[in-house]
């Protein structure tokens, strides 16, 4: 990914300051897998974009998390809103987390009732930071929302959301 980044910025440079953010983040990838002893390992890297003195562009990627653990979150992206809900602290958290324990009470599957749930509460209550063509504010958090199960034999998807189909 990072090799193709490159690539594609060397061919044309407007790509590295496209969607990133104040910081040269470009894109944060998620990667999960079972070990050969079994043990489940998660890796989030961001791949950030550095302009050196000479006007190149580089990519380097940095491992922004990585666990064998799945008792504590991480939210990847934007994730000030579920921080906030897993905190507990203001009102609207204590009302998400009313919400949220009667939810996954009645859940089938808590776990992706809890996925759904978090994404949801970003996609709802980020701000609005950006401004169309015509003025109107938007959030650059949106849907639809895929979600996939990993396990030890493969990939179980829940909702494919825009993922292509194979």
């Amino acid at each position: 990914m990072k090799r193709q980044l490159e690539q594609d910025i060397a061919a044309d440079r407007s790509l590295a300051f496209a969607n990133t953010e104040n910081d040269g983040t470009i894109a944060l990838g998620a990667f999960a897998d079972f070990e050969k002893d079994g043990t489940f390992l998660i890796v989030v890297e961001r791949l950030v974009y550095e302009v050196a003195t000479n006007g190149a562009i580089a990519v380097k990627a940095f491992v922004d998390y990585k666990t064998t653990s799945q008792s504590s979150p991480y939210y990847m992206g934007k994730g000030e809103i579920a921080r906030e809900a897993y905190a507990h602290q203001t009102p609207r958290s204590k009302e998400w987390q009313r919400d949220f324990d009667m939810g996954s009470r009645f859940s089938a599957d808590p776990v992706v009732f809890a996925t759904k749930y978090f994404v949801s509460l970003t996609i709802d209550n980020y701000p609005a930071m950006r401004t169309d063509s015509k003025g109107t504010p938007f959030s650059i958090v949106g849907g639809p929302i895929a979600v996939a199960r990993l396990t030890t034999k493969g990939v179980e998807w829940i909702e494919k959301g825009n993922c292509p189909q194979k």
